[in-house]
């Protein structure tokens, strides 16, 4: 499980870091199983299916307004000077984590949390 979202969020954070690179070539990118990318209105979802056929994995990304309760009030609490970037949903065996990146004056930060309004720093660097 912590593999899959590892891999999630770094896909994730290399999509993004190349959504507006014109020089970027996605078809060298190879995600093995990866069956469906579509965009839902604004929000691109992505599956991942098993040779059987079933979803093993989805993410799409989300607002802030989607977020659970518990996990943007300790955010608020504990990172008051941060702001949202980027928010992946990622619901793999049956549970949602959530990879956020937060950007401040200083730096950004990737955390990755759950519903329960836990959270982790995953990434963390500063801006030049």
């Amino acid at each position: 499980m912590k593999t899959i979202i590892t891999l999630i969020a770094l896909l994730g954070i290399g999509f993004q870091a190349m959504a507006h690179n014109d020089k970027a070539n996605l078809a060298k990118i190879a995600v093995e199983n990866v069956t469906n990318v579509a965009a839902v209105g604004p929000k691109k979802v992505m599956t991942v299916k098993n040779a059987a056929g079933e979803i093993i994995m989805m993410s799409r990304y989300i607002n802030d307004t989607d977020l659970p309760v518990a996990l943007v009030n300790n955010l608020m609490k504990k990172l008051p000077n941060e702001v949202f970037t980027s928010i992946l949903e990622v619901t793999a065996q049956g549970e949602k984590t959530f990879v956020i990146t937060l950007e401040s004056a200083t730096g950004f930060k990737v955390l990755k949390c759950n519903t329960d309004g836990n959270y982790e720093i995953t990434i963390q660097f500063s801006k030049a």
